[in-house]
């Protein structure tokens, strides 16, 4: 980071119903390149529970994901009740270690 760029520090806890962490960590251990989805859940008293993702077409590489945005539209006029819920994207890192990507 540079030296202008401000941390921002936030006591959140995130919860990940257990089903849904194994589809995760099932689905990026096998896949060898990166990897990108849409979280789905809901926030309440200080916490976010995610329990859902959907997995949009997307072009990967071993250091990139970028979705198709035509998809993004169609999953959202498909599933527009669930989009209420969205909480944020997600991406793998594939074989690098955990870090904000720029």
């Amino acid at each position: 980071m540079g030296e202008d760029e401000e941390v921002a520090n936030y006591n959140v806890k995130v919860f990940i119903q257990k089903p849904l962490l194994d589809k995760i960590e099932i689905i990026t251990s096998e896949y060898k390149n990166e990897l990108g989805g849409l979280l789905f859940g809901i926030i309440k008293e200080g916490s976010i529970v995610i329990d859902d993702i959907i997995f949009p077409k997307q072009t990967v590489t071993g250091v990139s994901v970028d979705m198709d945005k035509k998809d993004l539209l169609e999953l959202r006029k498909q599933n527009i009740d669930k989009w209420r819920n969205l909480i944020g994207f997600w991406h793998s890192h594939n074989t690098m270690g955990s870090f904000w990507s720029g």
